[in-house]
């Protein structure tokens, strides 16, 4: 059964400023990096580049390494992820998203909804393609 004309056509629920303002405050502050881990999950971000952003500064704040862009350019790159999160430029660019502590809460928060209603209000979620 195909599916309605232009069902294909609109995104599912996602606030990519939101997704990149949560990445850079997790780059700038490590108790960012704990409230992010506590409210979501790589599989929260609409966009693929900053779902395998954040599995990395996971990775790295989980083996008690600084989280850094330097050490997340470094640590994609072991990955042979750099291309796909645009490189080191396109890291560089999650710094420009920063916010201030209470803003990343809310930001987090808005993250979670549209995953949430990505997943619950919209039974065709599987047919769209991630970024």
């Amino acid at each position: 059964m195909a599916a309605p004309e232009g069902v294909l056509d609109k995104l599912p629920p996602q606030n990519l400023d939101a997704e990149m303002s949560v990445l850079g405050a997790m780059l700038l502050d490590r108790e960012a990096i704990g409230h992010a881990i506590e409210a979501v999950s790589a599989e929260s971000f609409y966009k693929e580049a900053h779902a395998k952003i954040y599995a990395a500064i996971v990775e790295l704040f989980d083996a008690n390494h600084p989280v850094d862009i330097i050490t997340l350019t470094e640590h994609q790159g072991k990955r042979k992820e750099i291309e796909a999160v645009g490189g080191a430029s396109g890291l560089v660019d999650r710094l420009a998203h920063r916010g201030q502590r209470r803003r990343q809460v809310a930001r987090v928060e808005i993250v979670v909804e549209a995953k949430q209603r990505n997943l619950l209000g919209n039974p065709l979620s599987g047919l769209f393609q991630r970024e």
